[in-house]
């Protein structure tokens, strides 16, 4: 009846305005991922060229050098291979503050998308281990590494991030330590069942007031 379709109006017309504006959330929200998505992939190629114009050059430098110092294109002497030693501490030094920039830009713009995949831990270590052993005659200080081989100490993490993190670590002892010694391991805490990974140095350590800003 009139009085009935009367009666049914209102409501009718909120619900009418209630989709609305539930569909009108649904497309913002699908723009709003959309935009977020293409800026990120936009940072990506950014830091992938900035990656590349950048550690080429200074491959291609610290190469060089090495090449001087092995003495493949030519004798030099005491004084000459300090310089080069010098110099190379300085390649080694600005790679480091580049892979820290760039890392943690790529961490930033993708920092809402963590892969969850099995790690196994000293496979992991070994590798990053691997990068350092390479360098270790340029290093002041040396590094120890203490982590089980066997049996494989598996974990639910997002690796590329891990490394990350882990290497920045390590990175900050070297550029810190100018005496004693570098540690880094892993352990499984049997208590707790939690796994811990360490990198201990002696050097300068970090300000006690910059503690609370940390930690």
């Amino acid at each position: 009846t009139n009085t009935e379709l009367y009666l049914r109006l209102p409501f009718l017309f909120i619900t009418s305005l209630f989709f609305g504006y539930f569909a009108y959330v649904i497309r913002s929200e699908r723009s709003m991922r959309e935009h977020s998505e293409k800026e990120n992939r936009a940072k990506m190629e950014i830091y992938n060229v900035v990656s590349h114009e950048f550690r080429t050059p200074l491959a291609i430098i610290k190469g060089f050098i090495q090449l001087i110092k092995d003495r493949a294109v030519g004798e030099i002497n005491g004084r000459q291979e300090k310089g080069l030693d010098a110099a190379l501490h300085q390649c080694i030094d600005l790679e480091f503050t580049i892979n820290n920039i760039l890392e943690a830009g790529r961490v930033a713009s993708d920092a809402a998308h963590i892969e969850k995949n099995e790690l196994d831990l000293p496979r992991f270590v070994t590798e990053i281990k691997a990068g350092y052993d390479s360098s270790s005659a340029l290093r002041t200080v040396p590094i120890r590494w203490d982590y089980p081989s066997a049996p494989p100490l598996v974990v639910v993490s997002d690796g590329a991030k891990l490394k990350v993190i882990f290497r920045n670590l390590i990175n900050n002892s070297i550029r810190f330590t100018k005496e004693g010694e570098i540690r880094v391991s892993v352990r499984y805490l049997t208590e707790s069942g939690k796994i811990e990974l360490q990198v201990v140095d002696t050097g300068i350590g970090i300000p006690k007031e910059a503690h609370s800003l940390i930690f």
